[in-house]
């Protein structure tokens, strides 16, 4: 049953079309952000169902373009979702490690209760949170 449980979630999540970016709910981002801390995702508002980034800024010929995206040579950006079990033990759920200047993450397992972010030193990024209208 939790592996039926678990196809359900993933097919009940919007479509990527049927999303758009906030920087206010489910909570207010500052940005831009660099080095590491923990945002969290129920402050209210409507629920997030993803997070989407774009780097700021980076060292000097730290990456590389391929047509409109750029490829940073360092892993510089890392996100883990936190969640909270019925019996109120916390697990680590999602986990992205990238290099890619731009992208998202989609919570695939429900609504997380934070999300860390750890950004290698020189590069600073932009968040928006993926909600339905």
């Amino acid at each position: 049953m939790p592996l039926v449980q678990g196809i359900i979630d993933t097919v009940n999540l919007p479509k990527l079309t049927a999303l758009v970016h906030s920087t206010s709910s489910p909570f207010p981002l500052t940005n831009p952000y660099s080095g590491l801390g923990t945002l969290p995702t129920l402050s209210g508002g409507v629920p997030a169902y993803g997070i989407a980034w774009h780097s700021f800024g980076g060292p000097p010929q730290a990456g590389r373009a391929t047509r409109a995206i750029i490829y940073y040579e360092d892993l510089w950006l890392n996100l883990v979702t936190h969640y909270e079990l019925a019996d109120l033990n916390q697990i680590i759920g999602e986990n992205v490690l990238t290099g890619e200047d731009r992208g998202f993450m989609l919570f695939e397992h429900g609504q997380p209760i934070a999300l860390d972010y750890n950004i290698l030193s020189g590069y600073s990024v932009n968040f928006t949170w993926l909600i339905t209208p």
